[in-house]
């Protein structure tokens, strides 16, 4: 690099703040220059250097600071009791069968080439009692963090993020009915002993590597939302919204995955937000137009937003193709593990990743990893694709659905694909007859549709499939159950009527639907019929339409189509959606 060419953006993405409207000086770029080379020789000294203490296992001064940390009284935020009567231990010993958990320090690199310990418990052979603890920690779901992108852009509102430092430390303390958790301490290694490595600890509160921590943690996060006036929703539990209280108006919504919280909203929300930031400390905000959201690359502009896995497809899936195992079996296991990843942004690979990992360890052969090392080379040359996110008068939602029986042993996978659409374009195609012709010719028009995909899904079906019929009845069953669920979300957000139309390319499941006296041999396909017509007859689902196999974009998520010309990844990137009608 010619180091006095530089130009400002090369600048500022080192690190440094440069104004962006005036041009720097030859001896300004210099100096910059210089700053920039002594912070790559101190990060390159920092790095051998921790990697020198790594190999003699000496990590003095962040273990000691957190092992003082951690000794503190219980009143001062300390989470340990230490135990040191010798009658004491042995019966802690004796009730635990000798298998009492071992504190470790976890020795890491930071992001900025520092050290890092944490003092973490290797909590594998445990007690009855304790693998009985609930340890689940609800995460947001990829349909609501859509949701939420798209409520922000139709706002006109940002998207903001932090994270928690330390997130496991902070929850909640072990009560009086809650089982009694014993750890060794971690051995000492300096001469002047900070602390009793022979002594047992009986934690008050959770550490890194205890199984109920983040458990434990949610519980902390969710009662500090739900003391300042936010609102769950039964839907998601990772969830919680702001409204108002005079008009019931939504003021902001907000979620989490683990430590990562991810929120929008007007001035009450804001404010709202700041308390929860200052009483976990949080140091790390993140706005702007790029956002790094659990591995996905958010941009927000005014006009559009969008999600992308380009970082992600290039440093990691990319690779993988140069990655040699020496059993059949470990490459299937090496490419299904990342390559699913990918689908929640990238929908067109669906039903191929989902099919193969399908396969049982018998099924797997060379043909099985040929097409999914095709999968990386199509993300190799679509890397930088994104699903945009238009603003829109969120009031209504298109289900289309399809099912084929294409699996190994005869499984039947199904697929269904959840539009948010402008309410008056859709009224408008209701009002129409849509075509039942099976091939696009000159006597059928097409209507374009705004809509911003909201859900998706391709899986194979948990009910045996005698019919075409039966197949898509399951699907619809199956997907309903979602769409509707989101409906109730959204109206309660947004206090809008939110009508489903359902579309499908199975004639006779229309037609059966409609009729008085349906000529079905199979109970249980009846029994899912006549929930269809229940919710039709009550309103939870505006109409069900029948769209040719063409022109269904789920289609795709049930068959292993060219991923090139793949039309669900084109609706998500224009965010119009083809419909054919019957010519006036």
């Amino acid at each position: 690099m010619n180091l006095l060419s530089i130009t400002n953006t090369e600048i500022i993405s080192y690190g440094f703040y440069v104004n962006s409207t005036a041009f720097l000086s030859t001896s300004e770029k210099k100096e910059v220059l210089d700053g920039i080379e002594k912070e790559e020789k101190e990060t390159a000294r920092n790095r051998k250097a921790t990697a020198e203490e790594i190999k003699t296992g000496v990590f003095r001064q962040p273990d000691i600071e957190e092992a003082r940390g951690i000794m503190k009284p219980d009143s001062e935020g300390g989470r340990i009791r230490v135990i040191t009567d010798p009658k004491e231990r042995t019966a802690i010993y004796n009730n635990a069968n000798g298998q009492i958990p071992i504190t470790i320090f976890d020795r890491k690199f930071k992001s900025d080439s520092g050290k890092k310990s944490r003092c973490c418990v290797n909590e594998k052979n445990v007690t009855e009692e304790r693998a009985a603890t609930d340890t689940h920690c609800k995460n947001l779901t990829m349909e609501v963090l859509r949701l939420m992108i798209i409520i922000a852009i139709s706002l006109s509102l940002f998207l903001r993020i932090f994270d928690v430092t330390q997130a496991f430390l902070r929850g909640e303390s072990f009560g009086p009915g809650d089982p009694k958790v014993f750890v060794k301490a971690p051995k000492c290694i300096y001469p002047d002993k900070p602390w009793d490595d022979t002594a047992i600890w009986q934690l008050l509160r959770p550490l890194y590597g205890i199984i109920d921590s983040p458990m434990r943690w949610m519980r902390t996060l969710d009662n500090e939302f739900l003391k300042r006036g936010f609102k769950k929703h039964p839907y998601d539990r990772a969830m919680w919204y702001l409204s108002d209280g005079e008009s019931g108006t939504i003021t902001g919504m907000a979620g989490s995955h683990v430590d990562d919280i991810i929120w929008f909203g007007f001035l009450l929300m804001a404010q709202t937000m700041k308390s929860i930031c200052d009483k976990f400390q949080v140091e790390n905000f993140f706005e702007g137009e790029y956002l790094d959201f659990t591995g996905k690359r958010l941009r927000q502009t005014p006009s559009f937003s969008s999600l992308d896995l380009t970082t992600y497809i290039n440093d990691i899936v990319i690779p993988s193709i140069a990655k040699t195992a020496p059993e059949l079996y470990d490459q299937f296991k090496i490419l299904i593990g990342i390559l699913i990843w990918v689908i929640p942004c990238r929908p067109a690979i669906a039903a191929v990743v989902n099919l193969a990992a399908a396969t049982s360890m018998d099924e797997i052969s060379s043909n099985v990893i040929k097409k999914l090392i095709a999968v990386i080379k199509f993300l190799k040359h679509t890397a930088c694709w994104a699903m945009r996110f238009v603003k829109l008068n969120l009031s209504c939602m298109c289900l289309v659905l399809s099912s084929f029986a294409n699996g190994a042993r005869k499984r039947t996978q199904g697929g269904a694909v959840l539009y948010l659409c402008n309410r008056d374009q859709v009224e408008f195609l209701s009002k129409r007859k849509v075509s039942k012709v099976h091939k696009r010719d000159e006597a059928v028009g097409v209507i374009g549709i705004t809509g911003n995909l909201l859900w998706f899904s391709s899986k194979k079906l948990r009910r045996v499939a005698n019919s075409t019929l039966a197949a898509e009845t399951i699907s619809l069953v199956t997907a309903l159950d979602r769409a509707i669920s989101l409906r109730m979300l959204i109206e309660r957000l947004l206090s809008v009527v939110c009508p489903i139309y359902v579309f499908t390319d199975c004639a006779s499941l229309v037609d059966n639907c409609r009729a008085l006296c349906p000529n079905i041999s199979s109970k249980r396909t009846e029994i899912d019929l006549e929930l269809l017509r229940e919710c039709l007859d009550e309103g939870l689902v505006e109409s069900l339409n029948h769209t040719p196999s063409k022109f269904n974009y789920a289609d795709e998520l049930t068959k292993e189509s060219p991923l090139e010309n793949s039309r669900i990844e084109i609706s998500c990137t224009t965010n119009i959606i083809e419909i054919p009608l019957d010519a006036e």
